[in-house]
């Protein structure tokens, strides 16, 4: 008898994604993946998100990426009609994913008020930049306005301090991928307790909880360095390319001692511990940067793996 495929873990969920951009429609596609049955609702134009980036016909990089799978509805809102078929998806919706600025829902007409009274086991994500209320609550949020607005940016600054903006787009995909996580603990409360709920997440608080580790950092040492945390720690030119080495404790050191015959280095008091070994950095910097240049990276690949040092 043939093995049975597993149901997937949300097969027969209906989730409706009005959300457009990255975090919302993330989320969505978190679903998706997990066997939801997702209904994507654009307007006429199409969401934002398909003309930004590289783009190909209808759809850019972002939105291929954050929007496959899913079934595609296109409403216009500010017509009466529009407005009645999206109120009754919305009402027959086991999820329903916005993210839109605090007013938006309630003037299409489909907000958690509006819904949680025809349909009360409904779990209702709202997505927005600073959350439903407070000063910023009305301000446009972007990625960029994110990383910068969260210290994301101050984190990933330079050793001469200058701030820089990711280059991945960070606060956008994870909030998606929060929001992806309330609403299973929230489905499993509405399995639990026969309830719905209103998740409400915004991008400002998911880039701030990233950094957690980055904030507990500056409180204990106050000012501190930025750039790597150990050394040897950084991007080597090889005799045809390049290749990052990371070195973290004294195990992880030795390795690298074997790996490029430098067994001295083990018995030398610059490189005792991490500490030492950062006040020398440069020195092993120099020195490793002039022994990879001799070789191909193929040929430090392998002698890195025998070691079974950190590097790619």
């Amino acid at each position: 008898m043939a093995d049975r495929t597993p149901a997937m873990p949300y097969e027969g969920l209906r989730v409706l994604d009005i959300s457009q951009g990255i975090a919302g429609p993330y989320c969505a596609q978190i679903m998706w993946q997990q066997g939801a049955d997702v209904i994507k609702v654009e307007p006429p134009s199409g969401d934002w998100g398909r003309a930004v980036g590289v783009v190909r016909g209808d759809h850019s990089a972002l939105s291929l990426q954050f929007n496959v799978g899913k079934r595609a509805l296109a409403l216009d809102t500010r017509m009466d009609a529009g407005r009645r078929v999206l109120f009754e998806l919305a009402s027959r919706a086991d999820v329903v994913i916005q993210n839109f600025r605090p007013g938006v829902v309630e003037r299409m007409g489909v907000s958690y008020g509006d819904i949680v009274t025809r349909n009360p086991n409904v779990v209702y994500v709202s997505i927005s930049g600073y959350g439903p209320s407070g000063p910023s609550a009305d301000a446009p949020a972007t990625d960029s306005v994110m990383q910068a607005d969260s210290g994301l940016m101050f984190s990933n600054q330079d050793e001469h301090g200058h701030p820089r903006r990711l280059g991945v787009l960070l606060s956008d995909i994870g909030t998606g991928l929060y929001a992806a996580q309330s609403l299973a603990t929230a489905l499993y409360h509405r399995l639990a307790h026969k309830e719905g709920s209103h998740i409400q997440i915004s991008l400002f608080e998911s880039s701030v909880a990233l950094q957690g580790m980055s904030f507990l950092e500056q409180a204990m040492a106050g000012a501190r360095s930025f750039g790597a945390v150990s050394a040897p720690n950084g991007v080597f030119h090889t005799a045809d390319g390049r290749l990052t080495i990371v070195v973290l404790n004294n195990d992880q050191f030795a390795r690298l001692c074997r790996a490029l015959d430098r067994a001295p280095w083990l018995e030398d008091p610059r490189f005792a511990d991490s500490a030492t070994r950062m006040r020398h950095k440069d020195f092993l910097h120099a020195e490793i940067s002039a022994q990879l240049h001799r070789h191909s990276s193929d040929y430090w690949m392998q002698r890195l793996s025998q070691h079974d040092v950190l590097h790619a």
